[in-house]
């Protein structure tokens, strides 16, 4: 029998959390890489003839982050019940919250509202998503304590 950092698996066993993985990092990468890197063109097919890029803007940082959570959480499956997982959850809950920073944009969404849209005005908004942000990320916090628990309880 194969051994996984100390785990004895069976090769079924092995074949089963190599397929999980692999399908958990299918699912991340869509949400949290391809969707934020394509949104614009996305979003395009559903508006007219609005300028999106001067409405609002994504981070490039973005969807680097969100290949690192799809790797995290992927690893996370691949090695449940080791020690390895407590590292990879609290990577993949660092990760998260770094993306949910970012993707609010630190609380702070400035849209523009092109020149051409209303006739001769020219409009910026500023939302305060700040404390909504804070809400988002109660759950990477929680993840991360519970990676750190998992860590020091094998």
């Amino acid at each position: 029998m194969p051994r996984l950092l100390g785990l004895e698996l069976t090769r079924r066993g092995l074949a089963l959390r190599a397929a999980a993985a692999t399908a958990t990092f299918i699912i991340y990468i869509t949400i949290f890489y391809y969707i934020p890197s394509n949104l614009i063109s996305v979003a395009k097919l559903f508006t007219a003839d609005v300028n999106l890029p001067d409405l609002f803007t994504v981070s490039p940082l973005v969807p680097i982050i969100g290949l690192g959570i799809a790797t995290s959480h992927s690893l996370g499956v691949f090695f449940r019940k080791t020690r390895a997982e407590g590292v990879a959850t609290i990577a993949g809950a660092s990760l998260l919250a770094l993306y949910i920073y970012y993707l609010l944009n630190g609380g702070i969404i400035s849209i523009k509202i092109p020149e051409g849209l209303i006739q001769n005005v020219s409009i910026r908004a500023v939302i305060d998503l700040t404390t909504l942000m804070q809400l988002f990320l109660i759950p990477p916090a929680l993840s991360i304590i519970k990676g750190i628990l998992k860590l020091l309880e094998r």
